[in-house]
């Protein structure tokens, strides 16, 4: 009975009535949830994904005569709420069905072109390139298929962008050119600042995840860290080009401070990603040194108003390798309410958010100018100090806790500012975890 199913779903995908193409596509939704490896390979050898867009397709057309939107609007499923997912049902089986195959076949299948097995329903793919293709070859090289799947990322429907996040974010683990096509996508950074900001916990969630996913390379790393909305743009432009925040940093200083414990814990690992120490700091020495003197020179009032050539964005372009700068962990840690979220994470939170947010504080704290901004913030001291005492905590929770107090601990001005309390804190804790043997550029080791 199963292989009956699975045989005439693609036929009955590509049936004339309408009725009996939405039952097909829902028919593979609800299949999808429960497949093997070998069911699920199936069903794209017998082009049950082929028909997937001409459906989306007719679904959103008002004008095909007795096609599927005049089907899905022309029937009545009682309250208004009944009635959109109604009419939202292609999309979301849609996005259900691609969200499933995906996650089954990314890793575990290899489709080899033919014209065909012998089956009913067997179909030649003809755009694949080359003798064999793995399943993302399919999706991204099957006409409209990758458009198909951002437009399902913006459909009305919550269900559907959830769905269609899960399938982009199966892509993005996929390989490293995936997570490249994904980043180089216009719009797909935009969507993800407004929906890490959301009040719907697992789209929230599965956003942090695609934006944690993405971020591979120092490129795309600083890609990320450059990016700015078309508010944002908007904003700069009326106010002057006063505003230099990330667009990104901007939405995560606010995930860090709404959502569940899991996004929570995605948005402190980000913080950490970007800030993550690679390579030798002296290429950008003689860049740091030129903007403190441009700084030195403004108060004295001998210095230019501005100076394009300095700024964030300016100096990672020119750097070129996608390296961060202090300057990136400089801007970070001056983000509004990120040491805030980051330190009420450290207080209330356990497990993976509490090891994410030491990780994030560990980062930020290796810059200097972070370190005394860092020392001075309520609460931080304490916090690190309770994650490295507590039963509860892992031991690899108490090795990053221990290692960002020692960061904190490396500046003297930073010991200055704290109180003979936390300055008696710090100097028990350096002495009992002998993280005194610990090298400060280990960030990027654990």
């Amino acid at each position: 009975r199963w292989l009956d199913r699975m045989t005439h779903v693609p036929i009955g995908m590509r049936s004339q009535s309408a009725a009996e193409k939405v039952k097909s596509l829902e028919t593979l939704a609800n299949m999808s949830e429960e497949l093997q490896v070998e069911e699920a390979s199936s069903l794209v050898e017998l082009g049950a994904t082929a028909p997937i867009i001409e459906l989306v397709d007719e679904a959103e057309d008002e004008h095909v005569p007795k096609g599927i939107h005049q089907f899905l609007h022309g029937t009545k499923e009682g309250t208004e709420e009944q009635m959109f997912a109604h009419v939202s049902k292609v999309h979301t089986c849609a996005s259900r069905a691609l969200r499933n195959m995906l996650c089954i076949l990314s890793n575990d299948f290899s489709l080899h072109s033919k014209a065909g097995a012998g089956r009913l329903g067997t179909i030649s793919y003809d755009w694949i390139p080359g003798k064999s293709s793995t399943l993302v070859d399919v999706i991204v090289t099957q006409p409209g298929m990758y458009q198909l799947l951002f437009r399902l990322l913006v459909h009305q429907s919550t269900e559907c962008q959830e769905h269609s996040t899960f399938a982009l974010l199966h892509l993005g683990h996929y390989s490293n050119p995936s997570r490249e096509l994904l980043l180089n996508t216009g719009g797909l950074l935009d969507l993800l600042c407004d929906r890490i900001c959301c009040d719907v916990a697992s789209l929230q969630e599965v956003s942090l995840e695609l934006l944690l996913a993405l971020m591979h390379s120092n490129e795309a790393r600083r890609k990320v860290l450059l990016f700015q909305t078309q508010e944002t743009k908007e904003a700069k432009a009326k106010l002057g080009n006063k505003i230099s925040s990330s667009s990104v940093m901007t939405a995560l200083s606010k995930a860090l401070t709404k959502g569940t414990d899991r996004s929570m814990g995605f948005a402190c690992r980000i913080v950490w990603e970007l800030c993550a120490k690679d390579g030798s700091q002296r290429k950008y020495r003689s860049l740091r040194q030129a903007k403190d003197r441009e700084a030195d020179d403004k108060k004295k009032g001998t210095g230019k108003k501005g100076n394009s050539g300095l700024s964030l964005s300016n100096t990672l372009t020119i750097l070129g390798d996608g390296i961060e700068t202090d300057y990136v962990k400089q801007d970070v840690c001056r983000e509004s309410g990120l040491l805030e979220g980051l330190t009420r994470l450290l207080q209330e939170r356990a497990g993976t958010t509490l090891e994410n947010a030491c990780g994030a504080v560990w980062c930020l704290s290796l810059e200097r100018g972070n370190k005394r901004r860092m020392g001075l913030h309520p609460g931080i001291v304490q916090a690190l100090s309770s994650a490295i005492k507590s039963e509860s905590s892992t031991e690899r929770t108490k090795i990053i806790a221990a290692n960002a107090l020692r960061n904190l601990a490396t500046d003297s001005k930073t010991m200055d500012h704290m109180s003979v309390l936390d300055k008696q804190m710090v100097e028990q804790l350096i002495h009992e975890c002998e993280i005194t043997q610990w090298q400060l550029s280990i960030v990027s080791g654990v």
